[in-house]
């Protein structure tokens, strides 16, 4: 089923098709509000969310994971995925997209917040979802590798 989004990337040899998945899962969760929530409560429930994770476990395997490692980084991204649509939910519904940061310039004691204060006026949902997600499969493939 997810053959489809299957690539590999021949310069590092790795399994690539999980940042498709995980940004369109992302995508698709956003469109719905609250339906991250009820797919952490229910996963086990919905066939197209088991089969999302079976998707996730190919994903794992062809990169070389094996029984209980592969359920955990199938998991890790997954979860993964719902934690970032509810925060970013969250965010959207606090109206906190850009923030007020009269508190942090006058406050001595986070000086390397305010020093990168710039980077806290707006959220950055897109580039740390990225960034993470990015971050995540690095290890996943260290731990591959390392093995």
């Amino acid at each position: 089923a997810c053959g489809r989004h299957q690539r590999r990337d021949r310069r590092r040899g790795r399994l690539v098709a999980a940042p498709f998945q995980a940004v369109a899962a992302r995508t698709h969760l956003g469109r719905h509000p609250g339906y991250a929530q009820f797919a952490v409560e229910h996963w086990f429930e919905v066939p197209a969310l088991l089969i999302t994770v079976e998707q996730l476990l190919e994903v794992a395997e062809a990169g070389g994971f094996t029984g209980r490692d592969m359920v955990a980084a199938a998991n890790l991204v997954f979860t993964y995925v719902l934690t970032r649509v509810e925060l970013e939910e969250s965010i959207r519904q606090a109206g906190t997209l850009r923030r007020r940061v009269g508190v942090v310039r006058r406050s001595a004691d986070v000086a390397r917040l305010r020093a990168n204060l710039a980077e806290y006026r707006v959220a950055r949902t897109d580039q740390h979802f990225t960034y993470g997600l990015e971050t995540l499969l690095a290890g996943l493939a260290w731990r591959v590798r390392t093995r």
